[in-house]
């Protein structure tokens, strides 16, 4: 069970993508669970290494595509080319809203069964874990 999303933003799922932090270094995109990894990333890189990311939940690529051109750039800024998905399932389809040398981090395989702990340490898929990959990849 997750936590509540205190950013949360029903106006902004129904628009299929909305900022949740803002952030001026680097901008992070995920959705679901994963919303909560990003925001521990970018609390991790501004706290120990004052990067400041903006971060995106977007449910909905599918709903995003149909917003106006100002809205998607309001939430994906053109000016904010360090760009990493973050997702638990495959990275297909992310490479469209990180582009051609953002950074998608995912888990490209399924099959494993555990405590969701071990399986996200095992992936690589903890915050810290991301935090430094996104580090190696700045």
């Amino acid at each position: 069970q997750l936590p509540a999303l205190k950013q949360s933003s029903r106006h902004g799922a129904s628009r299929g993508a909305y900022i949740l932090t803002q952030g001026k270094d680097l901008l992070l995109i995920a959705t679901g669970s994963e919303v909560f990894i990003a925001i521990a990333c970018a609390e991790l890189l501004a706290r120990q290494h004052d990067i400041h990311a903006q971060v995106v939940s977007m449910p909905c690529w599918e709903l995003f595509a149909e917003q106006d051109r100002d809205y998607q750039e309001h939430v994906l800024p053109p000016q904010l080319k360090k760009r990493v998905a973050i997702e638990a399932g495959v990275a297909l389809g992310w490479e469209r809203y990180v582009g051609m040398h953002g950074l998608c981090i995912s888990i490209d395989e399924y099959g494993r069964s555990g405590k969701a702990n071990d399986l996200a340490k095992f992936y690589g898929f903890t915050p810290e874990q991301i935090t430094a990959k996104i580090l190696a990849w700045l």
